[in-house]
This record gives C-alpha cells, structure tokens and sequence, in this order.
C-alpha cells in the first residue's frame, strides 16, 4: 500500500469511493455529486491537509481535515479490501470526527 496526498487529478476516484461508501451505508443509490466534493475539498490545502490510500493502484480509502473554521475529519474506506491473510476480506468501515471529538463510525 502507498499513501499520498489528493490531487485535482483524483477528483473522480474520490468521487467513486465516496458514493460507494454512501451506498454501502444507505442501500440506495448515492445523491453525492462532484460539486459536493469541490465544495467540501474546497476548504483545505489538499497537499497539506489530504491522504489517499492505494493498493495495487485501485484507491482503497480516502481521508482529508479542515483545520479552521470549526475543524473537521473525514475518512473513507472501501466497504471490502483485502486483509494480510490470503483469500479473507476485512471490513474497513467510514468515520468522521468533528472538532469537538466526537466521532460517527460506520461499522457496516
């Protein structure tokens, strides 16, 4: 696995990631749309302020904080990737923490 900060370049793929990961969670489809995203990556400093996980090339999870106004975290993780054994999978799950530390996990 390689960890790096987002790019403009990766807008889409995060884009994926987030409405699989609503999708996942609701059981309908996503309503995230890419002005969603703009807006809310719109906040940071994506070399600064966002990571991306990837494995094999594929995006796997996603996570970025805004650190004024408030504060926020946001981590997104696909709903199946591969555990360190062979053939088993491991849930991941979404979390997001706000500045006040209180946290919602999704433990799908």
């Amino acid at each position: 696995m390689t960890m790096r900060s987002a790019t403009p370049e990766d807008i889409d793929d995060v884009l994926e990631l987030l409405r699989a990961d609503e999708e996942h969670l609701i059981g309908r489809p996503s309503r995230i749309g890419r002005s969603d995203l703009l807006q809310w990556l719109g906040r940071i400093d994506l070399g600064e302020d966002s990571w991306l996980l990837e494995e094999d090339g594929r995006l796997v999870a996603c996570g970025w904080a805004q650190t004024r106004n408030g504060g926020f975290a946001n981590w997104v993780q696909r709903a199946c990737t591969r555990s360190p054994s062979p053939g088993t999978h491991e849930h991941l799950g979404s979390s997001s923490l706000t500045a006040t530390g209180r946290c919602a996990a999704s433990t799908r």
